[in-house]
């Protein structure tokens, strides 16, 4: 990326502008500028990931009610037929009627979502979320997306 700056203007609902002065304040931003740059790269990044053809790691996570009937069974079933991206799932007891598992994929971005959408529409499933995260291409670490 160059050093050049350009300006250029927005036009935003008061409110909306007056909640994102907030919460860029309570992120630490000092000024807009720095917030809206990062909000363009977070989005640029995310949709580079999602849109990508190359293997990515991804995390699936899900809550469920493990009293439903066959909800267990069917879940499991599913991770063995695409033991091919799962490289671990683990799940811990919330309560007594509630799970959450986690599940650790590598593959492609629309297979990685594929699998998270098929978790999350089981019956017994109540909520879900799945991040991607891809390895830099020049450095070290991991660019997140979701």
């Amino acid at each position: 990326m160059s050093g050049k700056l350009t300006r250029f203007g927005v036009s935003i609902e008061d409110e909306l502008l007056a909640e994102f002065d907030l919460r860029i304040g309570e992120k630490g931003y000092t000024n807009r500028s720095e917030a809206l740059r990062d909000l363009i790269r977070k989005t640029l990044n995310e949709e580079r990931i999602e849109l990508g053809p190359d293997p990515v790691y991804g995390v699936i996570i899900y809550v469920y009610d493990h009293q439903r009937r066959d909800v267990e069974t069917a879940l499991t079933g599913f991770q063995h037929a695409h033991s091919h991206s799962i490289i671990f799932s683990n799940h811990i007891h919330i309560d007594h009627d509630n799970c959450l598992e986690i599940v650790i994929v590598k593959d492609r971005p629309a297979e990685i979502r594929h699998i998270a959408e098929h978790l999350f529409s089981r019956k017994g499933v109540k909520l879900g979320k799945y991040l991607l995260a891809v390895p830099e291409l020049e450095g070290e670490g991991f660019e997140i997306g979701s």
